[in-house]
């Protein structure tokens, strides 16, 4: 199991990732934070089959894969983007337990 932080500075890397996809417990998935293509398993099997299909033109593949992902999502200007605040919002008033 990996958190969204972890995955983010591992694709920042280009370092491959294998996820785990919890199929019982989907809150311990992660899937959607790392990059389309990447290696996955559910069990042991997939995991054993995952395992025995890397070579390193595929490692090679991935890790451009994870680059290019970071790159494409955690740039500078869509930080700035989900930091913002929009216009639309309201903030909420301050509940007062005493009334």
């Amino acid at each position: 199991m990996c958190g969204p932080k972890g995955l983010v500075e591992t694709k920042g890397c280009g370092i491959p990732i294998l996820m785990f996809e919890d199929t019982e417990n989907l809150t311990r998935s992660a899937l959607h934070f790392s990059y389309e293509g990447c290696l996955q398993w559910r069990n042991a099997d997939e995991l054993r089959a995952e395992l025995l299909r890397v070579t390193p033109a595929l490692l090679r593949t991935q890790a451009q894969d994870a680059r290019a992902d970071y790159e494409r999502r955690h740039t500078m200007q869509y930080l700035g983007m989900c930091a913002t605040i929009p216009d639309t919002y309201v903030a909420p008033t301050a509940w007062n337990a005493g009334s």
